[in-house]
């Protein structure tokens, strides 16, 4: 059985796919970009009167979403988007950041691949510095996720690729529900370029340089953006090895602390669950 899916959500889709793929397709979409917000349901009957189309491939896409970690099944109450929580964000930028210079060891191992890859990230590089991507941040998003995905798969390793593509929505859905608004884009298309010269070059250590300063920098907007205190880098100390000196980082946040956190009780920071109401017009 085959449907196409035309409402809010988007376009119909050129061709047919399989219903499945094409509501998981849609509901990724909504979740990763903040209209669904963490903690709302997902109720199958409505999700199918929104998108078009009967309640069984909702489900089936609601289990596959399930399985990438932007929804969870819940007994009694049915499915509803992943909570954010401080730690979930922090791993998930650990292991990319960990990960990818394993994946850039091997890959400039291997002239014959980085030679391959090469082509591709100059796309993607054009992909965001289009006047799209600078219109609408999602697409920039799209752009370096890819980019990341692309040297892990390049690597030959595949278990690294694997995870790579299994933390993209993750990313995108921490970027969407937590409204991070990346103003410098400039220099996030600049460290792009940087990666790509590099491995055109086979100059790991810069390759390397780049890549932690990134991850470093993006660890440091979430903590942000989540506002909790230092407090919790005792609870997850490995994962706050990300950000680049910790100590001097909470010690700057100490002296001009964001409001939430000035506001909120000591509870409320000791249970970093956050719910983002999604925005409305």
């Amino acid at each position: 059985m085959t449907e196409t899916i035309r409402n809010s959500m988007g376009a119909a889709d050129d061709g047919l796919v399989s219903s499945v793929d094409l509501a998981k397709r849609r509901l990724r979409e909504a979740i990763t970009s903040g209209e669904f917000a963490p903690g709302a349901r997902l109720v199958e009957a409505n999700l199918a009167k929104h998108l078009g189309m009967s309640r069984g491939p909702i489900r089936d896409a609601l289990r596959d979403l399930a399985a990438e970690g932007l929804v969870v099944l819940r007994r009694n109450r049915g499915a509803v988007v992943t909570e954010i929580h401080v730690e979930d964000v922090l791993e998930v930028y650990a292991m990319r950041s960990v990960l990818g210079p394993l994946a850039l060891r091997q890959l400039m191992s291997s002239p014959e691949a980085r030679s391959n890859l090469v082509p591709k990230l100059k796309a993607y590089i054009r992909q965001a510095k289009s006047k799209e991507a600078r219109a609408d941040q999602r697409l920039l998003v799209d752009a370096d996720s890819a980019f990341q995905t692309a040297i892990a798969q390049a690597s030959g390793l595949r278990r690294i690729s694997d995870v790579f593509a299994e933390t993209s929505a993750e990313a995108k859905f921490f970027v969407g529900a937590l409204r991070i608004r990346y103003t410098d884009t400039d220099l996030i298309i600049e460290e792009l370029e940087q990666l790509a010269k590099a491995i055109t070059n086979g100059d790991l250590a810069t390759a390397e340089r780049v890549w932690q300063t990134r991850f470093s920098r993006a660890a440091q907007e979430f903590i942000e953006a989540i506002a909790f205190g230092p407090q919790m880098a005792m609870r997850w100390p490995h994962l706050f090895q990300i950000v680049d000196s910790p100590g001097k980082f909470f010690e700057r946040w100490a002296d001009d602390p964001p409001a939430v956190v000035a506001q909120s009780t000591g509870k409320a920071r000791r249970r970093m669950r956050i719910s983002v109401k999604a925005e409305t017009a």
